[in-house]
């Protein structure tokens, strides 16, 4: 199966002007023809529902010039291949979190502010982005509900994803593209904790789901469980 080569263009988030050359990270701006993937990808999503802004880092530089609320996505940047440490901050500039992580030349990552502002955490998850055909696209799912148990994940009557706890990523899995009736259920007893009609997926396009809000939300949140997809390709 044929790996893709240029990602950035067809994403279809928020990307700020950033050019960090010390860090190794550069933004995805530009022509990428021009260079020679030399670099790993990655993107940052702030899923932590009640955290506010947040400003991501890689080792000591800034990655998102603007904060980055609720369910907002920037990326894909280039970072240099080694260690790195990604990093997250609120928006007084307090550190509420750190992870190194190890990125190889031409690898497509995933960075995400998970879970509570109060317990927040970052997850780095890698993007396996393969060309899924023409009139196919690809889908995976990760559970960030932090009081969600292990859940599946059901496009019609196809079983996508099964059995992933709070911070786990299922693998992707190629679907012939249209539309789809979602549906989320609890991997124990099948009851129905989320469905959304007619979803489309497109030919060629790759997409994260990932679940989204509170299945029980604390008093003052209307923030329920529902859905975010985010386009990788």
């Amino acid at each position: 199966m044929k790996t893709l080569k240029i990602v950035s263009k067809f994403l279809l988030v928020k990307v700020p002007i950033l050019l960090i050359f010390n860090s190794g990270l550069i933004s995805c701006t530009g022509d990428d023809s021009d260079y020679l993937y030399e670099e790993a990808r990655g993107l940052v999503v702030n899923a932590s529902p009640n955290s506010g802004d947040l400003y991501f880092y890689s080792d000591d530089n800034q990655i998102n010039t603007d904060g980055a609320g609720y369910n907002h996505i920037y990326g894909y940047y280039r970072f240099s291949t080694g260690d790195r440490s990604m990093s997250v901050r609120d928006q007084q500039n307090v550190l509420l979190d750190s992870k190194t992580v190890h990125l190889n030349r031409n690898e497509y990552f995933s960075v995400f502010a998970v879970n509570t502002f109060d317990h927040l955490e970052l997850m780095v998850y890698k993007d396996l982005l393969e060309y899924p055909g023409v009139g196919n696209s690809s889908v995976r799912m990760i559970n960030l509900t932090s009081d969600l148990q292990p859940v599946n994940l059901y496009l019609n009557s196809t079983l996508i994803a099964e059995n992933l706890a709070f911070k786990q990523a299922g693998s992707f899995i190629r679907i012939a593209d249209g539309y789809y009736d979602l549906k989320i259920t609890d991997s124990a007893d099948g009851e129905i904790l989320y469905q959304e009609s007619d979803v489309p997926f497109y030919s060629n396009r790759i997409y994260t789901i990932y679940s989204k809000g509170y299945k029980n939300p604390p008093a003052g949140s209307n923030d329920s469980l529902s859905i975010n997809r985010i386009r990788n390709y």
